[in-house]
C-alpha cells in the first residue's frame, strides 16, 4: 500500500519542485535553477528547524519554518523573482561567466528571500483563501457554489484552482468546495457527449470522444476546454450555466471531497456518494441536452 501510495502521492508532495520546473520554462528560465530552489524549501536540514528550540534566524531576521510540501503560491513568487535575478544578472555579468555565477548567484538571492517572503505570504495567502471560501460557505453554499463553479473555468485555465483545493484540504481534512466545483468536470464529460452527438464533424467527433475518455476516467478536462469550449461560444456559454447550476445544486444538498482527484474511479471517496452522484447526472445530462437544443454556435477565429 505504501509503495502505490507513493506513486500517487508524489505529485502533490513534491509540487513545488515540478511547478518551478514548468513555470521556468515558460518564462524562458533556467528549470534546473527553478528546481533547486522548489527542492531547499523541502529540504530536510531547513524543514527540520522546525522542530528546533528557540528562534530560527537568517542573518539575524526571523525566519518561519513551514511546510511547503504541496504548496502553490510560495513557488510561485520565487520564480517570478528568479525572472528578475536573472535576467539582471545576465545583463550585468559578461558572457563567459554566467554558466557558473547566474546559477550560483541566483540561488544565493532567491532561496532566502523565498524562505523569508515568499513563504510565509504564500502560506498566509493560501490559508486565507481556504479561511475566506469556508466561511462564505457557511454563510450560502448555494449561491457560493453557483458564482464559483460559474466561474471556475477560467479559474482553472489560469491555473489557480490547486492553490485553493489543497489548502482547503490541508486545513479541513476534506474539501467542500471541490466537493460542489467537481460538477465542473462533469459538465465537460456532458459537452462531450452533446457534441458527439450533434455534431457532422468528423473530426469534432473524434474530438469529442477523445476528449471524454480522460475526463470521465481521471476529471483531466483540458482536451475538451481546449479543444470545444473555446473553439466554439455557445458551448462555452452553456458550460458556465451548467455548471452554475451544478455547484448551486452540489451547495444546496452538501457534497465534500477527502481526495485531490476526479473521475469515475474516484466515486466513492466524496462524501455523501448519493448526492454526489445526483451531481454527476446532472452535470452530464444538463450540458449534453442545451448542445441538442441550441446547436454549438459560432466558431470562435
Amino acid at each position: 500500500y505504501l509503495i502505490l501510495s507513493a506513486a500517487g502521492n508524489s505529485v502533490f508532495y513534491f509540487l513545488p519542485i515540478l511547478l518551478g520546473v514548468s513555470i521556468a520554462k515558460k518564462l524562458n528560465l533556467n528549470p534546473y535553477v527553478a528546481a533547486a530552489i522548489g527542492a531547499a524549501l523541502m529540504e530536510p536540514n531547513f524543514t527540520g528547524l522546525a522542530s528546533a528550540e528557540g528562534a530560527v534566524t537568517f542573518a539575524g531576521i526571523p525566519v518561519m519554518v513551514s511546510d511547503y510540501s504541496s504548496s502553490v503560491l510560495p513557488i510561485f513568487g520565487a520564480v517570478i523573482m528568479l525572472y528578475v535575478v536573472e535576467n539582471l544578472l545576465k545583463k550585468y555579468l559578461p558572457a563567459d561567466v554566467h554558466i557558473i555565477f547566474v546559477p550560483f548567484l541566483s540561488l544565493l538571492i532567491v532561496v532566502p528571500l523565498t524562505i523569508l517572503i515568499f513563504g510565509p505570504f504564500g502560506i498566509y495567502l493560501g490559508n486565507a483563501l481556504a479561511a475566506f471560501i469556508s466561511f462564505i460557505m457557511g454563510k450560502s453554499a448555494i449561491l457560493t457554489g453557483a458564482i464559483v463553479a460559474g466561474i471556475w473555468l477560467f479559474v482553472v485555465v489560469l491555473g489557480l484552482h490547486w492553490a485553493i483545493m489543497i489548502n482547503n484540504m490541508a486545513l479541513n481534512g476534506s474539501d467542500p468546495l471541490m466537493g460542489v466545483l467537481q460538477g465542473a468536470s462533469w459538465v465537460v464529460c456532458g459537452i462531450a457527449i452533446g457534441t458527439f452527438l450533434k455534431t457532422k464533424d468528423t473530426r469534432l467527433k473524434e474530438v469529442a470522444i477523445s476528449g471524454f475518455i480522460p475526463a470521465f476516467l481521471s476529471g483531466i478536462s483540458e482536451p475538451i476546454l481546449y479543444g470545444i469550449l473555446f473553439r466554439y461560444k455557445r458551448t462555452l456559454v452553456i458550460s458556465v450555466i451548467s455548471m452554475a447550476v451544478c455547484g448551486a445544486l452540489g451547495g444546496m444538498i452538501g457534497v465534500a471531497a477527502t481526495q485531490l482527484a476526479g473521475g469515475i474511479f474516484t466515486v466513492f471517496t466524496y462524501i455523501p456518494i448519493i448526492n454526489y452522484i445526483i451531481v454527476i447526472l446532472v452535470a452530464i445530462i444538463l450540458p449534453a441536452v442545451l448542445i441538442m437544443i441550441f446547436g454549438l454556435g459560432e466558431e470562435a477565429e
